[in-house]
């Protein structure tokens, strides 16, 4: 009897083979990788915060970050970022008077380092991305790629003059040590300088906005005290900066100062002011009304401000 020998079932094989293949493409895209291929999970990532300060780069805090999001939502590609709340930025840049309420969406005031190329480079190539968790109105604010590389600290950057329409201005990568950003972003320390204490602790603490001043329309918020008055001098020259605007805040007891061009540090220094009563004719209102004898671009308190002692 002749026997006959089973045939392969080469159909059958064909088919495992293809149905295996596509799901190992399947799982390869599903599975996040840097460009070596490894599969890359969230982790936390330094971010180091820079300010210009006295004409060179100071470093303002340093934040953790474990927060990051598909590149995708960036509309730029499909890795995912890691990224600040503007928040976290406020916090960061408190004292360079930074405030989140002032981002709008086409802003590039943080670039930063990408975590691989050399930490000379900053990049403002991604912009900001509206979040409702952070208000009407908020923002979050792109870093690098969450990628193996990325593991290297970000060293983050506040530019408040990187806008259109300035010569530094820039929306892909520049240089860190560009003279002219760093002139056109430059903040300058100030110093409270008080030798007969007229400001005394039981007046209060300075608000933290009065650490630094911007080197063009910069503001100074400064206490609003009975019998005082402010002046702000070149800390070098003497020269008094004269305020172009003074904005009166009665609900948290504060005055704002603007002023023109800084062109160094400044010293901030309280100035004893006299107090004299005078009178409405019509209503003999009391009302307490500062006077310097000598000329001084000094505030004084207007005539209907209740001070505080």
């Amino acid at each position: 009897m002749a026997i006959q020998k089973k045939q392969p079932n080469r159909g059958g094989r064909f088919r495992r083979w293809v149905a295996l293949t596509l799901a190992l493409c399947l799982l390869s895209a599903l599975t996040p990788r840097d460009f070596g291929g490894v599969a890359k999970a969230a982790g936390t990532v330094s971010v180091t915060c820079y300010a210009a300060v006295d004409g060179a780069w100071k470093e303002a805090t340093t934040l953790t970050t474990d927060k990051s999001i598909k590149y995708a939502q960036w509309n730029t590609g499909t890795w995912p970022r890691y990224y600040l709340t503007a928040s976290e930025a406020e916090a960061a840049y408190a004292s360079f008077g930074f405030k989140a309420a002032g981002l709008s969406a086409d802003a590039r005031v943080f670039p930063n380092t990408d975590g691989k190329d050399d930490a000379d480079k900053i990049w403002a190539d991604v912009p900001l991305k509206p979040d409702s968790s952070e208000g009407a109105g908020g923002y979050l604010i792109p870093l690098c790629y969450n990628k193996s590389f990325s593991s290297n600290p970000i060293h983050l950057y506040y530019l408040p003059n990187n806008k259109t329409g300035n010569p530094s201005y820039f929306i892909t990568s520049a240089d860190r040590d560009n003279g002219q950003i760093l002139a056109e972003n430059m903040f300058y320390s100030t110093v409270l300088q008080d030798p007969e204490s007229i400001y005394t602790p039981a007046h209060g603490p300075l608000p933290d906005s009065v650490k630094y001043i911007f080197h063009s329309g910069g503001t100074l918020t400064l206490p609003l005290v009975r019998g005082i008055a402010w002046k702000v001098t070149d800390q070098a020259t003497g020269t008094e900066y004269v305020p172009t605007a003074a904005a009166e805040n009665v609900t948290d007891m504060t005055v704002t100062y603007t002023y023109g061009a800084i062109t160094g540090p400044v010293f901030v220094q309280p100035v004893k002011v006299d107090l004299t009563v005078t009178y409405n004719a019509a209503t003999l209102t009391e009302n307490l009304v500062p006077s310097i004898s000598t000329r001084s671009a000094c505030w004084r308190p207007s005539r209907r401000t209740a001070l505080k002692k």
